[in-house]
């Protein structure tokens, strides 16, 4: 029985043994890694966007809860295989083509934890699977603001109160209104 360290680098091993020998070719191959994660976020019906695409960089993403959100990843070779494993679901095979693996888009709750796995074309697993946290925010109610107006106004019939209609939202506005009533008293002239 021979040991031989690991190798970093392709070589050759000659091995002898009395008048036998032979030559065995060392080609060492790295873990399959990940180059590239990206997001496909769809953001709920009610805002009207089209769909965002998004790099994730880090081991946290941020999204609008009730989006839904879709997975695709780069590894530094071909695979075989790769799977997902939600929390609180059964584990999922995910599509695989070439160096890419897919998921199926699934809806945000309020924190959800992902961890993706794979293995490449020669048998090789990831050194330790991706995790990725998807912390799912609210949709924060729109912010109207009135500007230029005070709290208490005295105006003439003659006269036209200005004043500037304002609104923030954390998603855009799309368009801002003004809906007013006349609250004050009336006096009836004969």
């Amino acid at each position: 029985q021979l040991q031989v360290p690991g190798q970093v680098q392709p070589g050759n091993l000659r091995i002898w043994a009395g008048d036998a020998g032979a030559t065995i070719a060392i080609r060492p191959e790295h873990r399959p890694s990940l180059e590239q994660m990206d997001a496909e976020v769809h953001l709920p019906s009610y805002l009207k966007y089209p769909p965002a695409h998004e790099r994730v960089d880090g081991g946290l993403l941020t999204i609008l809860e009730g989006s839904r959100v879709s997975f695709s990843g780069l590894a530094t070779r071909p695979l075989r295989n790769a799977g997902r494993l939600w929390s609180g679901h059964e584990p999922q095979t995910l599509r695989v083509k070439e160096a890419r693996f897919f998921t199926d888009p699934l809806e945000v709750g309020p924190d959800t934890e992902l961890t993706f796995s794979w293995r490449d074309q020669l048998g090789l697993d990831t050194a330790s699977p991706w995790r990725i946290r998807i912390h799912g925010q609210k949709d924060v109610a729109p912010a109207p603001e009135l500007t230029g107006l005070q709290k208490d106004t005295a105006l003439l019939e003659t006269e036209v109160l200005e004043f500037r209609a304002l609104a923030r939202d954390d998603y855009g506005v799309r368009e801002v209104g003004l809906k007013w009533q006349w609250l004050g008293e009336r006096s009836e002239t004969n």
